[in-house]
């Protein structure tokens, strides 16, 4: 499983600018999504930050302020990862979730 894609997400995101850190831009991203995790229909919202690294690359984070929502529950968690700006003025990360359910 480690490296395997475990889900497909689709909606709609916010956008925000945040104060630049050491020179370079920092972003926050507010997500609500809807698909499937690990063959389950889901829920999702999350706001997560992202910082622009001096190479270029960016360093992201969701500290525990995402929840994904099932028919059976709910689950809140954290994920780190980095990234890069794609060509259509977006961006790809990949990294790591961590869940926590009661």
């Amino acid at each position: 499983m480690l490296g395997e894609k475990v889900g497909t997400f689709t909606g709609t995101t916010t956008d925000k600018v945040l104060p630049a850190q050491g020179g370079f831009p920092s972003f926050e991203t507010s997500a609500q999504t809807s698909g499937k995790l690990a063959g389950v229909d889901v829920q999702s919202m999350a706001t997560y930050s992202a910082q622009m690294q001096p190479d270029g690359s960016l360093y992201g984070e969701c500290p525990n302020s995402g929840v994904v929502m099932t028919s059976d529950g709910a689950a809140t968690f954290r994920a780190t990862g980095c990234g890069q700006m794609t060509a259509d003025g977006g961006a790809k990360f990949r990294g790591a979730v961590y869940f926590q359910t009661s």
